[in-house]
């Protein structure tokens, strides 16, 4: 089985990023706008709690204009940029799957130029079958990853901001959020090593699994199905293979569950890290408003 990845990450988003400034560099506009207002808008709903429960703490002195003030404003500025937000991402959508579709007509260009001998070739499919399926989807393979490119910068800039902010509490929250993060990245790195290595026996099962299902719905078997009575035999192959499919899917599944555990022990530093330095932070002195602005912050970062 092969264990060596042949396409760097680095180089494939190269090629990504250029299809991009070849195709559509307006994305790019887009994609800042998108970005600054999904910085934005977390921070409304961790200030908000902070705000309201210092103007309740005031006893006597509490001002019903000042609260009716901080909600409007909250509620208008946390409307705009959500918004704007939703918008911008919603209407890059078709944009980003223009991009796949250029990928697609350049995929049944080659595969229409290609030698006839790959055509029946049961290894080609199996080496190669990730390749011709990664245009075939809005949610995987190439848009897949342009959407991912589209909107991780945004969760990755405001998750540091977030780890900084909390950090500033306890130097001991910032490496347990560190310590977590680079444990989940690990151990995802390690299940998508290990599902690639066996790329090869998936594609294959999933070439087989792919057949029967064409078979057992294309009407122009059917004749000969009831004339050789071959309903179940065809059947029952039918099954094995998606049972096969199944059980190599378990392995990896396995794998994560394993290793998940690994990352469970670091959530479980990471969370009692930060309620427990927070709680300590309460009884000596911290208020209130200041806990439930880092409860909320926690909440969304997690």
């Amino acid at each position: 089985m092969e264990k060596q990845i042949k396409y760097p990450f680095c180089k494939t988003i190269n090629r990504l990023i250029k299809n991009v400034n070849e195709k559509n560099p307006k994305l790019y506009i887009y994609f800042f706008i998108y970005t600054i207002a999904a910085i934005i808008y977390p921070f409304f709903s961790i200030l908000l709690p902070k705000l309201l429960i210092e103007q309740f703490s005031l006893g006597s002195m509490i001002s019903l204009k000042n609260i009716l003030r901080i909600i409007l404003s909250f509620f208008i500025l946390s409307s705009i940029v959500g918004f704007i937000e939703t918008y911008i991402k919603s209407s890059c959508y078709t944009k980003i799957t223009a991009l796949r579709l250029d990928y697609l007509k350049d995929q049944f260009q080659k595969l229409v130029e290609m030698d006839y001998k790959y055509v029946e070739d049961a290894s080609f499919y199996e080496t190669y079958d990730r390749a011709l399926e990664a245009n075939n989807s809005n949610d995987n393979g190439v848009e897949g990853v342009y959407h991912k490119l589209f909107t991780t910068p945004a969760v990755f800039i405001t998750s540091i901001l977030f780890s900084i902010w909390i950090g500033r509490v306890s130097v001991w929250i910032l490496l347990s959020l560190i310590l977590n993060v680079v444990a989940n990245l690990w151990i995802q790195r390690k299940v998508n090593e290990y599902e690639y290595s066996m790329k090869k026996e998936l594609s294959r099962q999933n070439r087989r699994k792919r057949y029967y299902y064409e078979t057992t719905h294309d009407f122009s078997f059917g004749k000969e199905i009831r004339l050789y009575n071959l309903k179940n035999r065809v059947l029952e192959n039918y099954n094995k293979e998606i049972q096969k499919y199944i059980d190599l899917n378990k392995l990896i599944k396995k794998k994560e569950f394993t290793l998940g555990f690994l990352g469970l022990f670091t959530l479980f530093i990471n969370q009692a890290a930060l309620y427990g330095i927070l709680i300590w932070k309460v009884v000596h002195g911290m208020s209130i408003a200041d806990f439930s602005m880092y409860l909320a912050l926690i909440l969304q970062l997690s």
